[in-house]
């Protein structure tokens, strides 16, 4: 029944309750099913457009930290000695750090 009805080719005529029905069912399911993926997508954009700035600025603060911090140096062994946090070794943090931080803002 949609199928000719969308392309045109719908030759019988509906009844204003088979419409009522037909629309009450797929708006249903429609709002059932995509209420949590329309609401993960405005999060999505929401995190994007107004926290992606601050997690790039603050990922350059703590990499500028961990180059700087007591001296300068460019060997990255240090780098992730630096970055160890208690009993997590660096290149176990460090590899959090990049899976996890945005890559667009």
């Amino acid at each position: 029944m949609i199928v000719p009805a969308l392309d045109g080719t719908l030759d019988e005529t509906i009844s204003r309750a088979e419409l009522t029905t037909l629309a009450r069912d797929t708006g249903a399911a429609r709002c059932r099913t995509c209420r949590s993926c329309m609401q993960l997508h405005a999060t999505g954009v929401r995190v994007r457009r107004n926290h992606g700035y601050l997690f790039a600025v603050t990922l350059v603060a703590w990499l500028l930290k961990l180059e700087l911090e007591p001296h300068a140096t460019n060997a990255v062994e240090v780098l992730f000695e630096r970055a160890a946090v208690a009993i997590v070794p660096g290149p176990v943090v460090v590899g959090f750090v990049a899976r996890s931080a945005p890559l667009r803002c």
